[in-house]
């Protein structure tokens, strides 16, 4: 292999390529020097192309970055607005649900109290010892008349049935206002038999 500054007189490789070297050396010289500019030059826009395309592939990379990070975001903002909203409904839910327990709980108990103090009403009616048939049925009769005429809304024709209207929510009639209004008729049944 010629040593630096020396020509081959014969032939030479420049890259990859063989190369005649004639004995004219200042025309060798000047070939060789263009196709070493232009190998230099292909090799200077190969690599002005490969950066290129590294800066597109970083800026697209980073710009995917970014959209999957924008999309992380508000994905978890939506699920803690969701959460939230879920978490105000349960809430509201439960308290609706208390409420009305609450409420159930309270109508029982009044409902309790009245069938308690209802029988003891009973009771008294039934030890009575001037408690005959005679006497309760007539103020009986009436007062049940009078509460059915309550609860419904037009008075039936003769040939029309008709059926009672109950609220599920409510009594139908309370047993002790019952009770008490089926002595007080009683009393007022009896002061018009003794007149």
């Amino acid at each position: 292999m010629a040593s630096l500054g020396e020509i081959p007189s014969d032939k030479s490789m420049v890259n990859g390529e063989k190369v005649l070297v004639s004995d004219t050396k200042t025309e060798d010289l000047e070939y060789l020097l263009e196709c070493c500019m232009e190998k230099l030059d292909e090799a200077e826009a190969s690599l002005t192309s490969i950066t290129e395309m590294e800066n597109r592939v970083n800026e697209k990379g980073f710009q995917v970055q970014s959209e999957i990070k924008r999309t992380a975001e508000s994905m978890i903002e939506t699920i803690q607005q969701r959460k939230c909203e879920m978490g105000s409904q349960v809430k509201s839910a439960m308290k609706a649900k208390q409420k009305a327990l609450n409420s159930q709980k309270n109508k029982l108990s009044s409902y309790v109290e009245s069938l308690k103090s209802s029988m003891e009403y009973s009771k008294d009616i039934l030890n009575n010892n001037d408690s005959d048939a005679s006497q309760w049925k007539p103020a009986l009769v009436e007062l049940l008349r009078e509460v059915v005429d309550e609860q419904i809304d037009h008075e039936p024709a003769a040939n029309e049935s008709f059926e009672l209207t109950v609220n599920e929510e409510e009594y139908m009639f309370d047993l002790e206002e019952f009770f008490t209004r089926l002595c007080t008729r009683r009393r007022s049944h009896l002061s018009s038999t003794d007149t």
